[in-house]
């Protein structure tokens, strides 16, 4: 049953969108039920999505913290006044009008929107989509946006990878005369890394933050990093790991993770051996996301046996791999041409009940290509299919290159035809 505060909110949003008392209870069940439930959890299933990223994992991280939320000028505030109730009618609201409708009823206190703008920023259900934009309307039209708001949806639209949105806002802040806080440049920062790795503007902006006198934290570190990996800038990321340590800021599990991700877009792979032993000796724990990165850099490196090695290291640990752990093997295997290898960690993945996604079978199929398999890269591209797994440009690329390596031309020219059916388009290497 619910507590008090029903008659004083609940009542008036009932009273505004024309809900019952039980539908009212039954969607705030429903939204308790599903914060009981692990980040981890419900995150989980994001692709190099280290649940969407992770999105709370190694994203996450490195947003703006956990389990807290800031008031204005970046002071700690309690979210424990956010009710329930209004939670719950936010969920529950469909179409810009609802919402309004229950942001007007409620007339949420500072930290109360604080919370809805986080809530609003963890629903990508497609119905749900949008509440994130209808909140940033409905805020504009108060008579104050506060730093500590603009904040929050700068922190939410980089997390949906919008950017440019996210600094549109940062620039009418500036433009406004409001001080850009810690936050507010760790935000920005992390929204560089994660809208497709603009890592000049995540250095423009770390400068600025500098400039400011405003003090980098570990948090900072960690998002410049993942900007200069995403971007692929190794000897950027590998710089600023150096410039945080100068500075006496300690790395964590989450720095060590970014730097040997960056030095596997790199193919340095010694580098990424050299800081997964610097970060063990520091007594940090490697986590399922360390391995995934130290493979991929192994792979990248075309050292297949220490990718293998540090594949069963995770078992050894008992860690579960992973769809990024199982498809980084692959493609590590068929870079070294071991295709047969790569066609067992398919299967073990698939036993593991491990769903192979796009990237395992494009790995797989290149695999198959580069040990002149062109019968099995085709059988591979036919079953990827009917598991429900959509092609990408990369999957014709790697088909088309191992039929031409078996000098199937008519098969790669059905391939050639079949992707630009689809929508597609060549890309170089096909």
């Amino acid at each position: 049953m619910m507590g008090s505060r029903w008659p004083s909110v609940a009542r008036a949003m009932r009273g505004a969108m024309g809900m019952g008392r039980g539908a009212v209870e039954k969607s705030i069940t429903v939204s308790t039920a599903l914060r009981a439930v692990p980040d981890g959890a419900r995150a989980a299933g994001g692709m190099y999505g280290v649940p969407m990223c992770g999105a709370r994992g190694l994203a996450g991280s490195v947003a703006l913290g956990q389990g807290e939320v800031r008031g204005e000028g970046g002071d700690r505030t309690s979210s424990g006044g956010a009710t329930e109730e209004t939670r719950a009618m936010l969920r529950s609201a469909r179409g810009q009008e609802e919402v309004e409708k229950v942001l007007e009823a409620a007339r949420p206190s500072s930290p109360l929107l604080l919370t809805l703008i986080k809530d609003a920023g963890d629903m990508f259900d497609p119905q749900d989509e949008k509440k994130l934009d209808w909140l940033m309307a409905w805020t504009k039209k108060q008579t104050k946006v506060t730093v500590a708001q603009r904040n929050a949806f700068i922190t939410q639209l980089g997390r949906r990878m919008r950017g440019e949105e996210a600094f549109d806002i940062y620039d009418r802040m500036k433009q406004a005369g409001l001080k850009p806080t810690f936050m507010t440049y760790n935000a920005m920062i992390d929204a560089c890394a994660k809208s497709g790795g603009q890592w000049e503007r995540a250095k423009a902006t770390f400068e600025e933050m500098k400039a400011a006198r405003v003090q980098p934290t570990v948090v900072t570190y960690n998002a410049l990093i993942t900007a200069f990996e995403k971007g692929k800038q190794w000897e950027q990321a590998e710089q600023m790991f150096e410039e945080m340590k100068a500075a006496g800021v300690k790395p964590t599990f989450i720095t060590y993770n970014a730097l040997i991700s960056a030095y596997a877009s790199g193919r340095e792979w010694r580098q990424a051996k050299a800081t997964f032993e610097e970060m063990t000796a520091a007594g940090l724990k490697p986590t399922i996301i360390t391995y995934n990165a130290l493979i991929n850099a192994y792979g990248k490196g075309g050292r297949w046996e220490q990718a293998k090695a540090a594949f069963e290291a995770t078992k050894a640990a008992k860690m579960r791999p992973n769809v990024i752990t199982f498809s980084s093997l692959i493609s590590a295997y068929g870079r070294g041409r071991q295709w047969e290898a790569a066609e067992q960690v398919l299967e073990e993945m698939k036993a593991a009940g491990v769903k192979p996604n796009f990237i395992s079978y494009n790995a797989l199929i290149s695999a198959y290509g580069a040990g002149w398999q062109w019968e099995r890269a085709s059988a591979a591209f036919e079953e990827m299919k009917a598991a429900g797994v959509q092609p990408t440009v990369i999957t014709y690329a790697h088909l088309i290159k191992a039929y031409e390596t078996g000098k199937q031309w008519e098969r790669a020219k059905a391939a050639v035809e079949e992707m630009k059916a689809a929508g597609m388009e060549p890309i170089a290497f096909t």
